[in-house]
């Protein structure tokens, strides 16, 4: 015993040296096995948690600003990844919805009417989405130039249900470039109007309403486009089919019968537009875009891409303009959906007119 209690001296007394007897064994230096390293007593009941303020990756919740990937939310900055919504200003990737990856949907609050003075335009809220633009290659009469190819459309864009109006392009511009030699009336939709003008019209109704103008620099064949603007303008071409497709695969905007939605059946007497609305409508509400007056869009004219495209805003280069629809002076195929037609900007036809869009932001 004697001999044991000098070896203990002896142990303790060396520099250094810390004496640690596990219970059950033998006295003698302590291996450093159960050390955190950290300047408190870990007091802790499990040898490797020390239950501090650093970071000590155990399975309890340590409120640290270090992810710990454990299972409970630890409200940190950082992606944690774990299965509980911390609310953090970054996707988390969680099965809890953190409110960072909703997509907004502008068109739950957007307005329903273009009111300007008396008139009133009802308006059709477009969501994003996709579609196939161009005709198959099966379908009868189809053009060289209705490549069918898909287009993915990322914006909110609300648009007439109908064509400009006669009154409305008299309230916002104070004159009227329509012919009553070609028919005029509160229902009857612009016509004989050159892509300038219409580019004219646009902005001078959004100085009425208090929005950005979406155009600048027009001249009789030309005008830049301002995409970050939130004022009216034409739509783009594939704007114009998606909203006349709407999400169906008729021949016509809304159905394969031609009578039932398009005025669209040759010559008649006298040439003159109809009233916009008094045939049906598509599946979301849109009149007229088979037949009656064809519309300019803003897109200059040029072969279709082959591969999918995102917003498509038209030809880089080019001298025409494309218009969509068809017109009530000719026949049936000119008023496919997928039928297009492309003209000098500066030209007016007495069977030419548009609608008018605008981007919700």
């Amino acid at each position: 015993m004697v001999r044991l209690l000098a070896a203990l001296l002896l142990l303790v007394g060396l520099p250094g040296c810390d004496l640690c007897w596990y219970r059950g064994e033998a006295p003698g230096e302590c291996s450093g096995e159960l050390d955190d390293d950290d300047s408190g007593s870990d007091d802790d009941d499990i040898a490797p948690d020390d239950d501090d303020t650093g970071d000590d990756d155990d399975a309890v919740d340590d409120d640290d600003a270090v992810d710990d990937d454990d299972t409970g939310d630890d409200d940190d900055t950082g992606d944690d990844d774990d299965t509980v919504d911390d609310d953090d200003t970054g996707d988390d990737d969680d099965t809890g919805d953190d409110d960072d990856a909703t997509p907004i949907d502008l068109c739950a609050t957007a307005p329903t009417a273009l009111v300007v003075g008396p008139v009133s335009v009802p308006l059709i809220c477009l969501a994003p989405g996709d579609f196939f633009m161009g005709s198959p290659s099966t379908e009868p009469d189809r053009g060289i130039d209705e490549d069918r190819h898909r287009v993915v459309l990322t914006q909110h864009v609300l648009m007439t249900a109908h064509e400009v109006v006669q009154p409305l392009y008299l309230e916002v511009i104070g004159g009227t470039v329509s012919d009553c030699t070609y028919g005029c009336g509160d229902l009857k939709p612009v016509q004989n109007i050159s892509w300038p003008q219409t580019l004219d019209f646009c902005n001078a109704l959004s100085d009425d309403e208090g929005l950005d103008p979406a155009y600048s620099n027009v001249a009789a064949g030309s005008g830049d486009w301002d995409q970050g603007a939130d004022g009216w303008r034409l739509p783009t071409e594939a704007e114009w089919e998606y909203a006349a497709r709407a999400d169906e695969s008729w021949v016509y905007s809304g159905s394969d019968t031609l009578a039932d939605v398009a005025w669209c059946n040759g010559p008649l007497d006298p040439y003159t537009g109809s009233d916009v609305g008094s045939l049906d409508a598509n599946a979301w509400g849109f009149f007229d875009m088979s037949g009656n007056v064809s519309e300019w869009v803003w897109d200059l004219y040029g072969a279709y891409p082959t591969a999918e495209v995102t917003d498509p805003t038209g030809a880089a280069f080019g001298s025409e303009r494309v218009a969509r629809g068809g017109t009530y002076a000719q026949e049936g195929p000119s008023c496919r959906v997928a039928d297009r037609v492309h003209s000098l900007p500066w030209s007016t036809y007495w069977n030419r007119g548009f609608r008018i869009a605008r981007t919700l932001q």
